[in-house]
């Protein structure tokens, strides 16, 4: 059995390689889409689960708003990576200093981000997903944390949504964890590599 965040990375995961064929298409002047029978293709090749309720969630997840939105953001960034810059993609990430920056200058999520590896984090914007690096500071005095691996979990709208992940968070509860996001509610995963 699989707990509610272990599912949602093994759907992303399985977005995520499907996303790389959406790209395979665009490079060959397809349409950038894809068949259903082509996602859970790719699902069934890159799980080694048969459970079929798990399945029958990931195609449900697949048609939610959550996971489209995933989906979505996972194609930008692919298409980004190969050069392509689509429609309305916010480039604040990429406009200053390095490419690959993400900067931690809350001290609880840098703090457990350090000590435990990993951290979910609250950002204001949607950014690009994958490889970067994490800093702390500024854009002119910054130190460098190192390379970390970012994916998208889902955008939030009330504090509530976000309980499963507070122990991985760096805060105490949700509360604390809502008032020092400021607003923030796109809610990202960070590993270190």
């Amino acid at each position: 059995m699989f707990t509610q965040v272990e599912e949602r990375e093994i759907f992303n995961k399985v977005l995520e390689e499907a996303a790389k064929l959406v790209i395979e298409h665009k490079l060959a002047g397809l349409p950038l889409e894809i068949q259903q029978g082509e996602l859970e293709s790719i699902y069934r090749k890159h799980t080694d689960i048969t459970d079929e309720p798990l399945f029958k969630r990931f195609v449900q997840y697949t048609k939610s708003p959550e996971g489209r939105q995933y989906f979505k953001i996972t194609i930008r960034t692919e298409l980004w990576k190969a050069g392509y810059r689509p429609k309305g993609w916010e480039e604040s990430s990429h406009s200053q200093g390095s490419e690959d920056t993400m900067f931690f200058n809350v001290p609880e999520a840098r703090e457990y981000l350090l000590k435990k590896g990993l951290v979910y984090t609250l950002r204001p914007k949607m950014r690009k997903v994958g490889k970067d690096t994490a800093f702390y500071g500024s854009f002119y005095k910054k130190e460098e944390i190192g390379p970390i691996w970012v994916d998208f979990i889902k955008e939030v709208k009330e504090p509530g949504e976000v309980q499963e992940y507070v122990s991985d968070s760096g805060f105490g509860n949700v509360e604390d964890w809502w008032k020092a996001a400021k607003g923030s509610r796109f809610l990202f995963k960070v590993r270190r590599l």
